[in-house]
Protein backbone atom coordinates (compact mmCIF):
# COMPACT_ATOMS: atom_id res chain seq x y z
CA UNK A 1 0.00 0.00 0.00
CA UNK A 2 2.67 2.50 1.02
CA UNK A 3 4.76 1.54 -2.00
CA UNK A 4 1.82 2.26 -4.32
CA UNK A 5 1.31 5.68 -2.76
CA UNK A 6 5.01 6.49 -3.14
CA UNK A 7 5.03 5.23 -6.71
CA UNK A 8 1.98 7.35 -7.55
CA UNK A 9 2.77 10.57 -5.66
CA UNK A 10 6.57 10.41 -5.38
CA UNK A 11 7.28 11.96 -8.80
CA UNK A 12 4.95 14.92 -8.14
CA UNK A 13 6.43 15.49 -4.67
CA UNK A 14 10.02 15.26 -5.91
CA UNK A 15 9.37 17.53 -8.88
CA UNK A 16 7.60 20.08 -6.65
CA UNK A 17 10.67 20.09 -4.41
CA UNK A 18 12.91 20.61 -7.43
CA UNK A 19 10.76 23.55 -8.55
CA UNK A 20 11.00 25.05 -5.05
CA UNK A 21 14.80 24.64 -5.15
CA UNK A 22 14.99 26.29 -8.59
CA UNK A 23 12.88 29.20 -7.35
CA UNK A 24 15.21 29.61 -4.38
CA UNK A 25 18.20 30.32 -6.60
CA UNK A 26 19.35 33.92 -6.90
CA UNK A 27 20.59 33.75 -10.46
CA UNK A 28 21.04 37.14 -12.00
CA UNK A 29 21.54 35.35 -15.30
CA UNK A 30 21.03 31.79 -16.51
CA UNK A 31 24.02 29.46 -16.04
CA UNK A 32 26.39 29.17 -18.99
CA UNK A 33 24.98 26.89 -21.67
CA UNK A 34 21.43 27.28 -20.35
CA UNK A 35 20.11 30.02 -22.59
CA UNK A 36 16.43 29.30 -23.23
CA UNK A 37 13.40 31.52 -23.45
CA UNK A 38 12.06 32.13 -19.95
CA UNK A 39 8.44 31.35 -20.81
CA UNK A 40 9.41 28.13 -22.61
CA UNK A 41 11.36 27.07 -19.52
CA UNK A 42 8.37 27.78 -17.27
CA UNK A 43 6.04 25.92 -19.62
CA UNK A 44 8.35 22.88 -19.70
CA UNK A 45 9.08 22.77 -15.97
CA UNK A 46 5.43 23.00 -15.02
CA UNK A 47 4.46 20.72 -17.90
CA UNK A 48 6.52 18.04 -16.17
CA UNK A 49 4.62 18.80 -12.97
CA UNK A 50 1.38 18.29 -14.92
CA UNK A 51 2.70 14.93 -16.12
CA UNK A 52 3.55 13.92 -12.55
CA UNK A 53 0.12 14.99 -11.29
CA UNK A 54 -1.59 13.05 -14.08
CA UNK A 55 0.50 10.02 -13.17
CA UNK A 56 -0.66 10.35 -9.56
CA UNK A 57 -4.30 10.71 -10.55
CA UNK A 58 -4.41 8.36 -13.52
CA UNK A 59 -6.94 6.02 -11.89
CA UNK A 60 -9.43 8.74 -10.96
CA UNK A 61 -12.87 8.27 -12.48
CA UNK A 62 -14.56 11.56 -11.60
CA UNK A 63 -13.95 14.77 -13.54
CA UNK A 64 -14.02 16.90 -10.41
CA UNK A 65 -11.03 14.99 -9.03
CA UNK A 66 -9.03 15.66 -12.19
CA UNK A 67 -9.97 19.32 -11.96
CA UNK A 68 -8.73 19.29 -8.36
CA UNK A 69 -5.33 17.96 -9.40
CA UNK A 70 -5.02 20.58 -12.13
CA UNK A 71 -6.03 23.21 -9.59
CA UNK A 72 -3.32 21.87 -7.26
CA UNK A 73 -0.78 22.40 -10.06
CA UNK A 74 -2.05 25.93 -10.65
CA UNK A 75 -1.83 26.68 -6.92
CA UNK A 76 1.76 25.38 -6.92
CA UNK A 77 2.48 27.73 -9.83
CA UNK A 78 1.02 30.67 -7.90
CA UNK A 79 2.97 29.76 -4.76
CA UNK A 80 6.13 29.50 -6.86
CA UNK A 81 5.72 33.06 -8.09
CA UNK A 82 4.92 34.27 -4.57
CA UNK A 83 7.98 32.42 -3.24
CA UNK A 84 10.18 34.21 -5.76
CA UNK A 85 9.16 37.56 -4.26
CA UNK A 86 11.28 36.64 -1.21
CA UNK A 87 14.38 35.57 -3.17
CA UNK A 88 17.10 38.06 -4.03
CA UNK A 89 17.26 38.97 -7.74
CA UNK A 90 13.94 37.21 -8.41
CA UNK A 91 10.56 38.77 -9.08
CA UNK A 92 7.10 37.28 -9.40
CA UNK A 93 5.58 37.60 -12.85
CA UNK A 94 2.04 37.20 -14.18
CA UNK A 95 3.52 36.06 -17.49
CA UNK A 96 5.51 33.35 -15.76
CA UNK A 97 2.41 32.27 -13.83
CA UNK A 98 0.42 32.01 -17.07
CA UNK A 99 3.20 29.94 -18.68
CA UNK A 100 3.32 27.73 -15.57
CA UNK A 101 -0.46 27.26 -15.66
CA UNK A 102 -0.48 26.41 -19.35
CA UNK A 103 2.35 23.92 -18.74
CA UNK A 104 0.41 22.18 -15.95
CA UNK A 105 -2.74 21.94 -18.08
CA UNK A 106 -0.96 20.68 -21.20
CA UNK A 107 1.21 18.21 -19.31
CA UNK A 108 -1.73 16.87 -17.33
CA UNK A 109 -4.22 16.33 -20.14
CA UNK A 110 -1.71 15.14 -22.73
CA UNK A 111 -0.46 12.55 -20.25
CA UNK A 112 -3.99 11.42 -19.38
CA UNK A 113 -4.78 11.09 -23.08
CA UNK A 114 -1.68 8.99 -23.67
CA UNK A 115 -2.31 6.79 -20.63
CA UNK A 116 -5.95 6.20 -21.59
CA UNK A 117 -5.12 5.66 -25.23
CA UNK A 118 -2.59 3.02 -24.23
CA UNK A 119 -5.30 1.07 -22.42
CA UNK A 120 -7.51 1.11 -25.50
CA UNK A 121 -10.13 3.39 -23.95
CA UNK A 122 -11.45 6.61 -25.46
CA UNK A 123 -8.76 9.27 -25.66
CA UNK A 124 -10.81 12.03 -24.10
CA UNK A 125 -9.04 12.95 -20.83
CA UNK A 126 -12.32 13.53 -19.03
CA UNK A 127 -14.25 10.42 -20.00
Amino acid sequence: MMFRILLSWGPALLWSGFIFWLSSQSWDDAPAGFQINDKVAHLAIFGILGVALAWAGRRLKRRSLHAGLVLLGVLLAASDEWHQSFVALRDPSVGDFLADTLGVILGYFLTLSLLRGRRGTPSSPLV
